[in-house]
């Protein structure tokens, strides 16, 4: 302070606000009894105490809730309330803050004292004066999901079940919050954050429901019907917690029993369906389900992909055959289900129950049988004519035959530019709310806004107004894509550095993305420049002329003639862009656009001479595999293997800027917080490294951003790791970057490869989800492609692997697939352990799945000879699997080579699944059956 306290009338207050003795302030200001004036007054004088204020330990969130207390006082209202006391949780909810409160209240209606608390929002930083506050109004209080849900943490978390139960039931609001509790949307995601903590916040409630204090049957229907909510698989967990701790009678699962069943058919979530079969089985045992439930349960099992889940429908079929005999001849249809299933185990088993119940079927149901077990494989077709006494017959073609591929769509042109501010502001709003960054909407947004604010900038500012106001609030921005807000921002007046602070954006230290990203930021910069200088161009230069992002070299010329006719400066990073995007064409002489006589002109006459964006260069440089290391003490805390020669990488970048860290043989463990710099530790993907590099002397006469574009670099060297929600660039950027260099697919793969090889091995989301995008666009499918695609494989997500097998199957529709090339990359990063085989063999079986049994088999046979063990040694884990699904493909597609080595590997005794696989690849092939 930089005045006499001591003299001033408020001595006494702020000496007590400066000890945190805050149970006292209502009574000094009572005594004061301040005017409007003196209220005023003191308010200012707050600023002294409160600015340089400490923010951490106890005395110091005393004197904040003293501050708050005298704040309250010298605004006297509900919003002045809610100012003073909207900042962080702990001064709130400090012990004696919420008494005081009511004190210094007192003489507030009990109307403006439940106002007040209905103001006080999220109750979780609010809790304690909210309930002093209803407590002193003594009047009812409504409660919302979000506010069950935060009473209901910040107290059940009492030492037992029991105490946290009476610390709830003795709130003001447990009334309220008890009667909307059960169905609360976000009770799941809490029970399942404390399930991971011990599940007593689950106990809790099963002691609320045995007390009567919470209605039993509601919350127990809530616990069944959890899983199959929106998001399932975070909330699972915490229904099952819930489930456990209710132990529900047999009578209450019987009147459940559809709700199981629904659970069993059409859960998402493994955990949920097996408890859920656990309990069918055990009603269905007693005779409390009905035929109808069992049968409805056994066919939803059997239509399940996952073999976890279908192999549990045939013993179930077997005990209910027993324990019903006269349904044997309902239930064993559904073993018809059962040999169709993609999993070979679940054949197996479908094709012995089928020998158990053969005997005491009738001669339609095994007619019906030997029909559906023509779709199984060769062997346990065989196996089948034993036991049903039925021949099988599984016509088989005579010669290969062609799979019914994709056909390429053509690529739409580009929509006409928008005509209203209204739409301007409309499409704004959609593509910022968008969660991945569709390329023409982005363009089309930019273009009107370029084209509106020099038409009518006060009608655009008015319209996105509304925009602005719903996106200034953004905590943190999602993505790079958010500075076009800066375009809109630019057509009301407001200058980048007026208020930054709602759109940050991370950057990431020499990744990939960076070049691209690079391009639209200057972009952006150079427009929001513009705008702001009241230069603003008619429209921009580099708007696409096809979807793909692609720019008819006719049209851009005509743009140009159009600048040079207005007398309007073309935008450098505008024109660079249009540059890159620009095609040559057959029917456009360069010449033409000399003729313009411009600078533009003759950059773009010797651009289109010279072919137009340089080729590019890609070659694979080094492998790098996963290695155990040798320290033990390494090994011991991390026993999976590490990327060792990336790990050296990153260390060597560490030490060279933090001296201090030299000596460390592996990162310390602080160096996981310096995300996109020199982090490299035991997620780093074993990879297949590729160098990239364009002609950059034909980049020379353009801006840094988009000679960065072009300049060399190692793809798959990325370290940028920011895998959370609110950073994804690959995720949502990616279809952008495509359109920076469109027809140079390759060039943009490969300076991201480490968005999809990311997936495979980390199983974090990655940027495989858009490789059918990259497949449907121009340009040469070289190396980084098919290395794209053969990380995609091994996607740790089911939506990454489907998005690869669509875009394998778009490849070979357009002819572009290169067999030898992915099955090389599939082999060398299956051999340095950069994919599971599990995950390649569900992908490739969507293919087969589509049609494509010809394409698949192509590549197994060049991949299967690499990861083949010796004889006498251990498969791979999952190589039986992809044996079958190779053999299932020769099936499908006769007259195929056999496999190099499957041969000799089919000799071998014994009855496992890796030797069934190479014996019935082995008799699958076109050799083995001319023998």
């Amino acid at each position: 302070m930089t005045e006499d306290t001591d003299a001033h009338p408020y001595a006494t207050i702020i000496k007590t606000m400066k000890a945190g003795e805050f149970a006292v302030i209502p009574g000094l200001l009572r005594e004061l009894e301040l005017t409007a004036a003196q209220r005023e007054e003191l308010l200012e004088r707050l600023e002294s105490v409160y600015r340089p204020w400490p923010y951490f330990g106890d005395w110091a969130i005393r004197v904040r809730c003293a501050i708050a207390l005298v704040e309250i006082a010298c605004r006297c209202d509900v919003d002045g309330v809610v100012r003073a006391l909207d900042h962080e949780w702990w001064p709130n909810n400090e012990k004696g803050f919420g008494d005081a409160l009511v004190d210094l209240l007192d003489g507030w209606p009990p109307e403006d004292l439940i106002a007040l608390a209905h103001a006080l929002k999220p109750l979780w930083s609010h809790l304690l004066p909210v309930s002093a506050l209803v407590r002193a109004a003594g009047k009812p209080f409504e409660i919302d999901d979000e506010g069950a849900v935060d009473w209901f943490e910040y107290l059940a978390v009492q030492d037992t079940p029991e105490a946290s139960a009476d610390a709830l039931t003795a709130s003001p609001l447990a009334a309220a919050a008890l009667s909307r509790l059960p169905d609360a949307e976000g009770l799941g995601r809490s029970l399942a954050r404390d399930a991971d903590r011990g599940g007593a916040a689950a106990a809790t409630l099963a002691v609320l429901a045995r007390d009567g204090h919470i209605d039993r049957s509601r919350l127990l229907r809530s616990a069944l019907q959890g899983p199959l909510g929106s998001e399932p698989r975070t909330v699972t967990p915490g229904y099952l917690a819930l489930l456990t701790a209710l132990e529900p009678t047999i009578e209450e699962q019987t009147a459940a029993a559809d709700t199981l069943v629904t659970l069993v058919v059409s859960a998402i979530s493994t955990a949920a369906v097996k408890d859920a079969l656990g309990r069918v089985r055990k009603l269905a045992d007693l005779g409390r389900m009905t035929d109808k439930q069992v049968d409805e349960c056994l066919q939803g099992l059997l239509a399940r992909p996952e073999k976890t889940l279908a192999a549990p429908a045939l013993p179930f079929l077997w005990s209910e055959a027993r324990r019903s005999p006269a349904r044997i001849g309902e239930l064993a249809p559904l073993l018809g289900e059962a040999f169709s299933h993609p999993s070979r185990g679940v054949q197996e088993k479908a094709v012995k129950l089928a020998g158990k119940l053969a005997d005491r079927l009738d001669e339609d149901t095994l007619k019906d049988l030997s029909t559906a077990a023509a779709q199984l494989p060769a062997d346990l077709r065989r196996q089948a004519d034993g036991l049903l006494d039925s021949p099988v017959t599984a016509p088989r073609p005579d010669a290969p035959r062609t799979d019914p591929l994709p056909q390429p769509a053509a690529v739409p042109a580009f929509p006409p530019p928008m005509g209203s501010a209204e739409e301007v502001a409309a499409e704004l709003g959609a593509v910022l709310a968008d969660p991945v960054a569709q390329p023409v909407a982005v363009e089309r947004v930019l273009d009107g806004l370029v084209r509106l604010a020099h038409r009518d900038r006060q009608a655009l500012a008015q319209a996105v107004e509304p925009v602005l106001r719903s996106n200034e609030r953004r905590p943190h921005s999602p993505g790079r894509l958010t500075r076009i807000l800066l375009v809109a921002r630019a057509v009301t007046g407001r200058r980048p550095e007026d208020d930054a602070s709602p759109y940050p954006y991370f950057r990431c230290r020499d990744c990939g993305h960076e070049a691209f990203e690079g391009v639209l930021d200057a972009r952006v910069d150079e427009v929001v420049r513009r705008i702001l200088d009241g230069t603003s161009p008619p429209f921009l230069l580099a708007t696409p002329t096809c979807a793909s992002g692609s720019l008819d070299p006719h049209v851009l010329l005509e743009r140009l003639t159009e600048y040079r006719r207005t007398r309007v400066r073309p935008g450098e990073a505008d024109f660079d862009q249009a540059l890159f995007r620009v095609r040559p064409d057959p029917s456009f002489p360069p010449a033409a656009a000399e003729e313009l006589g411009s600078t533009e002109g003759r950059r773009l006459a010797r651009w289109l001479s010279a072919g137009g964006f340089p080729a590019r260069v890609c070659e694979p440089t080094v492998v790098l595999p996963l290695e155990r290391p040798d320290d033990p003490d390494s090994v011991a805390r991390h026993p999976k293997r590490w990327n060792l020669a990336a790990i050296g990488e990153a260390t060597d970048e560490r030490q060279d800027a933090h001296p201090g860290t030299r000596g460390h043989r592996n990162p310390p463990s602080w160096s996981r917080h310096l995300k996109g710099e020199y982090e490299a530790h035991d997620d780093v993907p074993a990879c297949i490294r590729l160098a990239v590099a364009v002609d950059s002397a034909r980049l020379v006469d353009f801006s840094a951003p988009f000679r960065a574009v072009g300049a060399p670099r190692e793809a798959n060297q990325d370290l940028c790791s920011w895998e959370g929600t609110q950073f994804e660039p690959w995720r949502r950027m990616f279809p952008l970057w495509l359109t920076v260099v469109p027809g140079h697919r390759e060039l943009v793969v490969a300076r991201n490869l480490r968005a999809v090889a990311a997936g495979a091995e980390s199983g974090s989301r990655c940027a495989a989800v858009h490789l059918p995008a990259v497949a449907e666009a121009e340009g040469e499918a070289g190396p980084a492609v098919h290395l794209a695609l053969a990380h995609g494989t091994g996607a740790a997500s089911v939506m990454e692997r489907v998005a690869t097998a669509d875009a394998l199957l778009a490849l070979a529709g357009r002819g572009e697939l290169h067999v030898g090339r992915l099955a090389r990359d599939i082999a060398v990063l299956i051999g340095i352990d950069g994919l599971k085989l599990k995950r390649v063999t569900e992908t490739l079986r969507h293919v087969v799945q589509a049609g494509a049994s010809t394409t698949v088999y192509s590549v197994l046979a060049e991949v299967l000879p690499d990861v083949l063990p010796q004889p006498g040694a251990r498969p791979r884990a999952g190589l039986a699997d992809l044996l079958f699904l190779a053999a299932e493909c020769a099936e499908a597609t006769p007259g195929r080579p056999p496999v190099p080595g499957v041969a000799l590997l089919a000799e071998q005794r014994g009855s496992s699944q890796f030797v069934k696989a190479a014996r019935w690849l082995r008799d699958s092939t076109s050799e083995a059956r001319t023998t």
